[in-house]
């Protein structure tokens, strides 16, 4: 699996109503619903070759566990590392992004790796 890093901003949402987290992919604008992303223990629904660990690693964020289940933390505090499959018709990607509530009622999202 290619791991293509992203050091994009960090979005703030007050709220997931209607919440859009927007990005670049290759010139191409593409939109992502925050409520769609899925844990990134499940990417190997998705790509066989989808290795959790290894994208951990390689974004430098820390991995922990709860009930025996591994937790991969994002870049702020409150944030787990997710995953979207975004699909340009021209080509298909995983997009990994932090996203979490970081505060009661407040997210953040930031695009991680491609």
């Amino acid at each position: 699996m290619d791991i293509e890093r992203r050091d994009d901003d960090i979005v703030y949402f007050e709220s997931l109503e209607g919440a859009v987290l927007s990005i670049d992919i290759d010139g191409s604008p593409c939109t992502v619903d925050p409520t769609s992303l899925q844990s990134l223990t499940e990417i190997r629904d998705h790509a066989s070759d989808g290795d959790p660990d290894e994208i951990a690693a390689v974004l430098g964020y820390p991995v922990g566990t709860f009930d025996g289940v591994p937790v991969y933390h994002g870049r702020v505090d409150g944030s787990e590392l997710s995953y979207a499959v975004v699909d340009s018709g021209a080509w298909v990607t995983m997009l990994v992004v932090s996203f979490g509530e970081v505060q009661a009622g407040r997210y953040a999202a930031a695009a991680e790796a491609l």
